[in-house]
């Protein structure tokens, strides 16, 4: 028999748990590190949560007439995956892996600029991801597919675009200079804020202005108000803006604001004919907005001039127009208060909005026309008296909070005091 001293045994034990204990601590260490030994499994629920979190890194799918993010589609199909196989729960590895090829096939990262026609691996409609692009509102059309038709684009735009600096000439009238001055930017700052649709009021001379006969204020280029502005001039900005930023379009509204309405016509027909096909599209049906990029397209509001796309607003109202087989929802209330505005342009928003952007390439059959503007000059006592500013400076915020749904149809927005913040409002609900 073979005998041992207690010292001797109490030190070989204590080493053997010691190494024990190193041991496990090392496999411990090298089993946290290596994603493969630590198999955490994650329950469907806590996917789907994971999903949900990181949602807005990625764009929108629009599927079955619902938008859904792409990590939710991607958390979707996992669970039909694991549902298949009956397994309710799957490792840190396998979600590791499949999102890092979620990432690398449909992620940001292998789109810097969003693909807007790319599709979705359910078929649906992968909308603009405004947070990721990196243009700016002086080319944002550059992220719409070509084959949107314009009349389903959301479009900020400005109500008596040129009246910046207005007068009438009379001392008397001049009083109530306030009541025609619509706009704080010139056409050349609204463009570069975003702005893609103008309202320009002319006389027989083709002189910006607003109001008529006694009342007409003339648009000035200078705040001294020395030099007229006139429809060439602006047109020529705009002109000039598209030659620098060839994705962009501007629809361009005309009216007649003074004068003989034949006359002003003639005018105009004189005025456009010195435009070629290459600088403003005057087809009279709508075009896709592939068609005419680095364009102007008119849209006027001059009976029988025989181009352009023809828009017969109703008259201070809430109302339809019929144009080459759309239906265009207007609003238009322009004697009405702040409150009673905000009314008509949420229900506007509501009217408008419950009609979807065609993303398929066909041609909608909805358009908007929404004018966000108004003055009280003719329906209201003076002491009641609201001015266009005084106006948009409650309906702007409201706009501001109004919640639009992108992929929803607005259609075009005339402001008044356009911000950028308002044109991007407006720009970044497109798909």
């Amino acid at each position: 028999m073979f005998s041992f001293k207690k010292n001797e045994y109490n030190f070989k034990a204590l080493f053997i748990i010691l190494l024990i204990m190193i041991m496990s601590f090392v496999f411990v260490v090298f089993a946290y590190t290596n994603e493969k030994l630590r198999e955490i499994y994650i329950t469907r629920d806590e996917v789907k949560k994971w999903a949900q979190d990181q949602a807005s890194e990625l764009a929108v799918l629009e599927i079955n007439g619902q938008a859904k993010t792409q990590k939710e589609v991607m958390y979707q199909m996992w669970v039909r995956g694991l549902k298949d196989k009956n397994i309710e729960t799957i490792s840190s590895s396998e979600l590791q892996s499949m999102e890092e090829r979620w990432e690398k096939e449909y992620g940001p990262s292998s789109h810097p600029t969003p693909a807007p026609t790319e599709t979705s691996p359910g078929g649906g409609y992968v909308f603009i991801d405004w947070n990721s692009v990196t243009t700016d509102s002086t080319n944002w059309m550059s992220n719409i597919p070509d084959n949107r038709y314009i009349h389903e684009l959301n479009i900020p735009g400005t109500h008596d675009s040129a009246t910046q600096y207005v007068k009438n000439g009379s001392a008397l009238i001049d009083i109530f200079v306030a009541a025609a001055t619509c706009q704080d930017k010139s056409v050349q700052e609204q463009l570069n804020a975003g702005v893609r649709a103008f309202d320009f009021r002319v006389d027989e001379s083709l002189n910006l202005c607003h109001g008529d006969g006694t009342y007409k204020f003339t648009a000035y280029s200078d705040s001294g108000k020395t030099t007229i502005l006139t429809l060439q001039n602006a047109l020529n900005t705009i002109s000039s803006f598209l030659s620098s930023h060839s994705s962009e379009t501007v629809l361009v509204s005309i009216k007649k604001e003074d004068g003989n309405t034949a006359t002003v016509r003639t005018a105009v027909q004189n005025l456009l004919s010195s435009y070629t096909a290459d600088t403003m599209y005057t087809g009279l049906t709508w075009p896709t907005i592939g068609n005419v990029r680095g364009k102007m397209v008119l849209v006027t509001r001059i009976s029988s001039l025989g181009q352009g796309i023809y828009y017969n607003v109703p008259d201070n109202t809430s109302s339809t127009m019929s144009i080459n087989g759309v239906t265009v929802y207007t609003e238009d209330h322009y004697d009405a208060s702040s409150d009673n505005k905000k009314t008509y342009v949420g229900n506007a928003f509501t009217t408008a909005g419950a009609n979807d952007i065609t993303t398929d390439g066909t041609k909608g059959s909805y358009g908007a026309l929404i004018f966000s503007s108004s003055n009280t000059f003719s329906a209201s006592t003076l002491t009641s008296y609201q001015s266009p500013k005084a106006i948009s400076d409650e309906v702007n915020p409201y706009i501001t909070g109004y919640s639009l749904t992108q992929g929803k149809l607005y259609g075009q927005v005339m402001m008044d005091f356009v911000t950028e913040g308002l044109a991007k409002k407006i720009y970044e609900t497109n798909p």
